[in-house]
């Protein structure tokens, strides 16, 4: 392992860990619901074929841009990865390794390198994710996105 990140879910016994290693190989996000005493690999498809044309996708820059952050959303776990997009997958009882469709699969958020001619024009969030955290309020929870462009 070269870099990796983790995550936990607030009052829950879940956690999650993504890394890669020092050739900025993805080596997975992996899951636990034990507190480690098991894990569970969950499928990043949605990351490494993210549907950018000129590139973006998976962890070429994993050394650098890799984050997680695990929203609880109800009994759901809304899981956010930031490489060099943002990602996002929501985890349920019923669906719980991103292998689904829709929302229970990675998507993309961002499109940093994706929609020419104006890159990121989507969701207007500056490539190079270096920091992801939450605070829940009334029920809603608020994404803080910290990259090469700010905060």
């Amino acid at each position: 392992m070269y870099r990796g990140e983790f995550a936990v879910v607030p009052s829950r016994n879940e956690m999650y860990v993504w890394y890669v290693d020092a050739s900025d190989h993805d080596q997975g996000i992996w899951q636990t619901m034990d507190g480690g005493t098991t894990w569970t690999q969950l499928s990043d498809t949605g990351i490494t074929n993210c549907g950018d044309i000129s590139g973006g996708c998976g962890t070429s820059q994993g050394s650098y841009n890799l984050e997680l952050a695990a929203v609880p959303d109800g009994t759901a776990t809304d899981l956010y990865a930031g490489a060099i997009n943002i990602y996002k997958c929501t985890l349920t009882s019923l669906s719980h390794t991103c292998r689904g469709t829709g929302s229970n699969t990675f998507l993309n958020l961002t499109h940093a390198y994706g929609c020419p001619p104006d890159f990121g024009s989507i969701a207007h969030v500056h490539p190079d994710q270096h920091d992801l955290d939450f605070m829940v309020v009334n029920g809603k929870a608020i994404l803080y996105v910290a990259n090469d462009g700010g905060i």
